[in-house]
């Protein structure tokens, strides 16, 4: 009788690890499936052709040979063709998005991506900062303060004043004077920068040191404001 006794354990213990050996199996083969499955080609774009299709503009191009054109081609994120509208056709194909300018300007993209290191902060230790006051009344009084914190400077630098403050009802805008810097600071050099950077205004004493008369010709690419009498 115990001699019996293995068989009906081992045919048990088949019964329960045959099926979990198939599961196994099973997970198995899927995972190999999976891990070797080949990756499906991407869709090809038409060989040459352009993504997208400008035509019928004026296309300003910068360049010396060419100063204008009529359209442009773009393949993705590249222009591949800048030239006539007869020339743009063969780039065009059933999906190119084609847009008509109708005579529209097409220019090179203006990006300005510049800092101020350490920042204009550190300038309004030193400085006359002008950037927070709009009247030119106020523009004298923050001179005028300035060179009674500090009576010890040599010379008085600033910015932030405005062009748009001297603005006439008319239309003209005869900007700031230095006869009205002269009024508060005339023993030592003013010299104060307009908040875009591209004017400066000074007072008679930095002029004289700078060698600036009636007779100083205008600098190339620039200009000197005058007083009726020169």
């Amino acid at each position: 009788m115990n001699s019996r006794l293995p068989f009906p354990k081992l045919s048990f213990l088949v019964v329960i690890f045959l099926p979990v050996l198939l599961l196994l199996t099973a997970c198995t083969q899927q995972t190999i499936e999976k891990d070797t499955e080949v990756p499906k080609e991407p869709t090809q774009k038409s060989e040459g052709k352009a993504t997208l299709v400008l035509k019928n503009g004026s296309v300003y191009t910068m360049e010396e040979d060419q100063h204008t054109a009529e359209a442009i081609a773009i393949n993705d994120d590249q222009i591949i063709f800048v030239g006539s509208n007869t020339g743009v056709e063969k780039y065009i194909s059933d999906d190119t998005q084609v847009i008509d300018l109708k005579g529209k300007m097409v220019s090179t993209g203006f990006m300005d991506g510049h800092t101020h290191p350490p920042g204009q902060w550190t300038t309004k230790l030193f400085q006359v900062d002008l950037t927070n006051v709009k009247s030119h009344e106020e523009y004298i009084q923050a001179i005028a303060d300035f060179r009674k914190d500090h009576p010890d400077v040599k010379i008085i630098t600033g910015r932030g004043w405005k062009n748009g403050s001297y603005e006439q009802e008319d239309g003209t805008n005869p900007g700031p004077k230095k006869e009205d810097i002269d009024v508060v600071v005339s023993d030592i050099p003013v010299i104060l920068n307009s908040i875009d950077g591209h004017s400066v205004w000074v007072n008679s004493k930095a002029l004289a040191m700078a060698g600036i008369s009636k007779e100083t010709k205008a600098p190339k690419a620039g200009m000197i404001e005058r007083n009726p009498d020169g």
